[in-house]
């Protein structure tokens, strides 16, 4: 999240007065405002780690310690493309296909019960880690209730195949375990799909705070860096999400984009002039080490995005689209050293 590991302001009034008195107590509130959506950006950055299934780290953002093992890395992707192996062109599972080849049932590296029971405890302490996020709490158990069943189901394949059990049934338990972890599998990809728009939806509330604070606090050249990602991160999206696969833009709205761009130039165009002016960075809370590389890197993002909307017939299009998200990270790169 942006700006999450930013610090509640200190309360520097003197020795209140009657009339400084109200000053301070607004000032309490403000900081205790921002206190609790520091607190929650903290919690929800670990459950973004989960959904990533970064475990590890938050376990090191949870406990101090990241001792969790790498089997439960990217476990689901592992599952989706075993899955994939065993599925007909459809997609539908093909256990004629397996029976024919059997070694298609070994799986490699992958977490045990053990190793699962250990996950569910982490969890269960992230449940219990304030502040209580009702929402993203209820959708981030229920994403990783699915991820310890796809394990457990996928360690039975596991062992049906390392044990001979197939040779023996002679693969008469085969489409059980197969559907069950397709079954288990679209149920995990409909969870994460909940999960992260609940994420997405704690992300912005936060957000949307964190920019007023620094607008209200007058660190202009702070927000307008921050507005400029948003809108920027605003036109890539939107593109992404319109462009099909035979290279065709649905329901693109070309005029709003290029309006956002000019919104994008303009504020380039502001934060270009501050240049080189290190003091004033470093009062508006950036790092002026890596000011003038991020702002350097703006015109080329600028000029692809208009590459893109100059191109959208085109058929290098695709390519574009490519360079255009290449640009944006070099972007988010460049801000997120700024102001850290």
């Amino acid at each position: 999240m942006i700006g999450c590991d930013d610090k509640p302001t200190e309360n520097k009034t003197q020795q209140p007065s009657a009339a400084s008195e109200v000053k301070s107590s607004e000032s309490k509130t403000t900081d205790d405002v921002s206190q609790q959506f520091a607190l929650k950006a903290r919690k929800g950055n670990i459950w973004l780690d989960v959904f990533n299934t970064n475990v590890s780290q938050a376990a090191e953002e949870l406990r101090g310690r990241g001792n969790m093992t790498s089997s439960l890395y990217h476990l689901d992707d592992k599952v989706g493309r075993f899955l994939k192996s065993v599925s007909d062109k459809n997609g539908k599972i093909d256990v004629n296909y397996v029976k024919k080849n059997p070694t298609k049932l070994f799986i490699g590296y992958h977490p045990t019960p053990e190793v699962l029971d250990e996950y569910k405890q982490l969890i269960t302490e992230l449940l219990a880690f304030k502040p209580e996020l009702p929402e993203l709490d209820a959708a981030g158990k229920a994403l990783s209730d699915k991820y310890i069943e796809i394990g457990l189901a996928y360690d039975q394949i596991a062992k049906y195949y390392l044990d001979n059990e197939y040779k023996l049934d002679d693969f008469a338990k085969l489409p059980e375990l197969l559907n069950n972890l397709d079954t288990l599998y679209n149920q995990y990809v409909e969870a994460k799909s909940v999960a992260s728009a609940t994420y997405d939806k704690l992300y912005k509330e936060i957000h949307a705070f964190q920019k007023s604070e620094i607008k209200n606090k007058g660190l202009t050249l702070n927000y307008n860096c921050i507005e400029i990602m948003d809108l920027s991160e605003d036109i890539v999206t939107l593109i992404n999400k319109s462009f099909t696969e035979n290279n065709q833009f649905k329901n693109l709205d070309k005029a709003a984009l290029e309006q956002k761009i000019q919104q994008i130039e303009s504020i380039a165009n502001e934060l270009m002039t501050n240049k080189g002016k290190t003091k004033l960075i470093k009062q508006q809370g950036l790092n002026d080490m890596y000011y003038d590389r991020f702002v350097d890197r703006l015109p080329r993002l600028i000029n692809q995005m208009k590459i893109v909307l100059k191109n959208l017939q085109a058929n290098t299009v695709e390519r574009e689209v490519e360079f255009l998200n290449g640009e944006l990270e070099s972007v988010i790169d460049g801000y997120n050293q700024i102001i850290n």
